[in-house]
């Protein structure tokens, strides 16, 4: 199979098997295929659109249009409305899967996942275990019983809209 784009390579290996399973977790407990894989893809490229960032855009332009002082991915992950519009965009898609599948808790970093550094390889797969080494502290705050400033929570856009 050849492709253009990463993102068509993407669409095209979801097309082929849809129900076959994408995403496994370490001890096998909770499965994602392609299809639901494919659909949180479509979900969360809609949010950043409705963001304003287009393709190949990075953070430059979202910080342009709504005012921040440093077009940096730090400033990104301490936006309020960033941070309502992720949470929208999470809440919507919860509302399509299980109870066990949902997104309860989710925090942004203040980093870009490049191709080829530490997170993720040349052709965009996750290093699960650096990437698990690197953000343990981040990771465990996730599951804190009091999980801090930086740990939020989906919301709908009606709700993120009156907390900003």
């Amino acid at each position: 199979m050849t492709a253009a784009t990463l993102c068509e390579a993407f669409q095209r290996t979801a097309a082929i098997d849809p129900d076959a399973i994408a995403v496994r977790t370490v001890g096998g407990t909770q499965t994602l295929t392609w299809r639901d894989y494919a659909q949180q893809v479509r979900q969360v490229a809609a949010g950043l659109a409705g963001l304003g960032v287009g393709r190949g855009d990075s953070v430059a332009p979202y910080a342009a249009a709504h005012g921040l002082s440093a077009a940096t991915p730090a400033a990104l992950a301490d936006d309020p409305g960033v941070i309502a519009q992720i949470a929208a965009g999470v809440a919507e898609g919860n509302a399509k899967l299980s109870r066990v599948e949902q997104i309860k808790r989710f925090r942004v970093l203040p980093a870009l996942w490049e191709p080829g550094g530490d997170e993720v390889t040349l052709t965009m797969k996750l290093k699960r275990r650096p990437i698990a080494e690197k953000y343990a502290e981040e990771i465990e705050g996730l599951y804190a019983h009091d999980p801090g400033p930086q740990v939020h929570q989906p919301r709908s856009a009606e709700d993120a809209a009156a907390a900003l």
